[in-house]
């Protein structure tokens, strides 16, 4: 796929002296945050930033004394890569990096933190990254596996009109409402300690066996879902029939669009192995449940020829142009991955490349 043209590594670089690479911890979040213009943007990456990297995330800068010109910040995961766990960890996104623009200086930077990450015993490094960071990801021996789209499942007319979509939709709104009540497949739980104990003895007994996936313990999902001190998420719990066990199971949380309109996000997925047709059942009641709170989309990620993508596909779902780049390297001795890479046994969500609501 090629590159947008407005890539900032398109031309060569030209550096200034060697700045100096310091290591960082979440107590510099200010210092990181300061380098964001955006105040809106500062504020976020600031509150998120001690989140993130807590005691266990890795970070360096690039400045003299107490000014930053650029960081670069990696968080812990347990990645399955062709069937085995290994240590891992993710770069960039999410507010984890602000780069300078000059290839040179942010490779040097990112090789401080890819010693750190060798140093931790990390395994495997990798980063969903824009375009215009390819460059500075191929330069550092990162190699490209997949793409990952986001998708929206539209459930209301606000980009049409916003009366519109009140007075057309409101049949189908409290028909949504109703069947939800004499059918309450789907049952929501606010996220909790208890709901933390419950998804991960579900990630246990069914572990995913994927050629790329996240593992997800208690200790994962606590961090990612429930210590974030920016989002609230709902967990969504789906049986397929009356009496039985979970099914399937979606972690989601209300925003909003870059134009103000309302989304549900699934950031997280999760259906026993063989039973692939229950995630398409439980993104359909997902779908129902935000036609029912005039939610105007319902928007996820994921790997580009996987069998999730397959299932928003299936569900209407319409990709948008926010596109990510799955770069990965090997930090320790490790079997070169097959290329093509296996992409429809790929399980990538949207809160496994996102970490900023």
């Amino acid at each position: 796929m090629p590159l947008a043209e407005s890539s900032r590594y398109t031309h060569p670089a030209v550096s200034g002296p060697a700045t100096r690479i310091q290591p960082l911890t979440s107590a510099d979040a200010p210092r990181m945050a300061a380098l964001w213009p955006d105040p809106a943007a500062r504020w976020r990456v600031e509150r998120a930033l001690p989140w993130q990297l807590g005691s266990r995330g890795w970070a360096v800068g690039a400045g003299e004394g107490e000014a930053l010109s650029a960081y670069a910040a990696a968080v812990p995961a347990s990645l399955h890569v062709l069937g085995a766990a290994r240590p891992a960890a993710q770069l960039a996104g999410g507010g984890l990096a602000h780069h300078t623009g000059d290839l040179e200086a942010d490779a040097r930077m990112y090789q401080g933190l890819l010693e750190l990450l060798r140093a931790g015993s990390v395994a495997w490094a990798y980063a969903a990254v824009p375009d215009e960071d390819v460059p500075l990801f191929q330069s550092l021996g990162f190699s490209r596996l997949f793409e990952v789209y986001a998708r929206n499942l539209y459930v209301g007319l606000e980009k049409v009109s916003s009366r519109l979509s009140r007075t057309a939709l409101e049949p189908f709104r409290r028909f949504a409402k109703e069947a939800r009540r004499l059918r309450p497949k789907l049952m929501e739980s606010p996220m909790d300690e208890g709901q933390v104990t419950l998804l991960a003895s579900l990630w246990a007994e069914d572990p995913p066996d994927h050629a790329f996936a996240l593992a997800k313990d208690a200790d994962y999902l606590r961090w990612r879902y429930l210590e974030d001190p920016r989002a609230e998420y709902r967990v969504l719990t789906y049986r397929s029939k009356a009496g039985q066990g979970i099914s399937a199971f979606a972690l989601a949380r209300r925003g909003e669009s870059a134009s103000g309109r309302s989304v549900l996000h699934v950031d997280e997925l999760w259906t026993r192995r063989g039973f692939r047709r229950d995630q398409a059942k439980l993104l359909g009641e997902v779908a129902m449940l935000a036609l029912s709170e005039e939610v105007n989309a319902v928007r996820c990620f994921a790997a580009a020829g996987s069998g999730h993508e397959q299932a928003l596909i299936g569900l209407g779902c319409i990709r948008k142009k926010v596109e990510r780049h799955l770069m990965v390297k090997a930090l320790a001795p490790a079997e070169a991955l097959p290329d093509p890479f296996p992409t429809r046994d790929v399980h990538l969500v949207s809160g496994d490349v996102e970490l900023s609501p």
